[in-house]
């Protein structure tokens, strides 16, 4: 017997249905697995700023990655200065440094 797309989608034989296309799927026949598989793929099609605007989303994750944007900034923050910093010698004369 040879698997339809759709019922492979569905996760196989197992699941296939009859050949009633107006029956209705059961949500409880779908795997967690393959319901992870599903979300991971829709997830992955989305913007990231998509999924912060889903309420909740955006305070669990800023929570979860607060100490790596802290990091990002810190570092940014110092290639900035450093670059500031990197101009202002250029630009001056050696008696700079006596009044830096």
């Amino acid at each position: 017997m040879t698997v339809p797309h759709d019922a492979a989608l569905r996760g196989g034989e197992e699941n296939m249905m009859n050949d009633n296309p107006c029956e209705v799927l059961d949500p409880n026949d779908l795997s967690q697995e393959r319901f992870n598989q599903i979300l991971e793929d829709l997830l992955y099609e989305q913007r990231a700023s998509q999924l912060l605007a889903i309420s909740g989303i955006y305070e669990i994750l800023s929570e979860h990655y607060n100490n790596e944007v802290l990091k990002r900034w810190e570092a940014e923050e110092e290639a900035a200065f450093d670059a500031y910093e990197g101009r202002l010698w250029a630009d001056h004369g050696p008696d700079f440094c006596e009044t830096y």
